[in-house]
């Protein structure tokens, strides 16, 4: 990946991965109504079938205003950005240092990422596999869909190990590398951590000041960090608009600009 622009980058698909700060679950948002009935005593098929039918049904788009910081050891900041996305389709980040001046952009399409950098007038580009070698970002349009609006679910093929801790409940890999934090208030992940072979924490996603919309919970926090990068990045929908009707996807950019490819 090209160096002129390591930052932009991180910045805009750390957001596309799940994302941002470190954090805990810590206390739930008031608007998630306390104590889920039955829990503890829900089993794993239980847990999973909660969790598939509070998944929304009817939310195929968005755009959002968001807060967005991001640290890393090169570089440190916080920005405004504007989003639109699509269900199986592509996402626009527009990223804003401050006075209303779009800095830089990023579309993701199905198949490719290009990111354009307005101040030094650069297009990095590249398919969502190049990007993936350095990003952990889903290759998938369902998964990223999934992982921007915090609707991440355990997978159905893993033989999961179930546990409950302070109202939640937390379903691990055998190997205990792997594991998602469940709120049954909500049904909804508020917590996925990767662990290597001796305990070391990977890499953390949180969800977290759940809104309840028509169909269901969704998280207002997003939250990214990889430790042993020293990296993290949080965001925070100011206004979420759901299916609207005017979604726009423009991503124009001129001749003169510099077109780099990611390798």
């Amino acid at each position: 990946m090209p160096s002129a622009t390591p930052l932009p980058i991180f910045l805009l698909l750390a957001l596309v991965a799940g994302l941002a700060l470190a954090g805990c679950s810590g206390p739930r948002s008031a608007a998630i109504e306390p104590a889920a009935s039955g829990f503890p005593y829900h089993s794993l098929d239980q847990i999973q079938t909660a969790l598939a039918d509070a998944l929304p049904a009817t939310i195929h788009s968005y755009r959002a205003e968001t807060a967005l910081s991001v640290r890393s050891p090169a570089q440190s900041g916080s920005f405004s950005a504007n989003i639109v996305h699509r269900e199986n389709d592509s996402l626009l980040i527009s990223v804003s240092p401050g006075f209303g001046i779009v800095a830089v952009r990023a579309l993701i399409t199905p198949d490719s990422v290009f990111v354009h950098d307005r101040i030094n007038r650069e297009l990095t580009y590249g398919s969502i596999l190049e990007v993936g070698q350095f990003l952990p970002l889903p290759t998938d349009p369902a998964g990223l869909y999934q992982a921007m609006l915090g609707l991440l679910a355990p997978e159905l093929t893993i033989a999961w190990v179930l546990s409950n801790a302070g109202g939640l409940y937390i379903l691990k890999t055998p190997d205990g590398r792997r594991s998602y934090t469940i709120d049954p208030a909500a049904w909804r992940v508020v917590r996925y951590e990767e662990r290597n072979g001796e305990g070391g924490l990977l890499e953390e996603r949180t969800f977290s000041e759940f809104e309840r919309y028509t169909d269901g919970y969704l998280p207002r926090r997003l939250t990214f960090r990889r430790p042993e990068d020293d990296t993290a990045a949080s965001l925070y929908y100011r206004k979420l608009t759901l299916n609207p009707p005017d979604l726009r996807f423009d991503f124009s950019v001129t001749g003169s600009v510099r077109r780099i490819p990611m390798h």
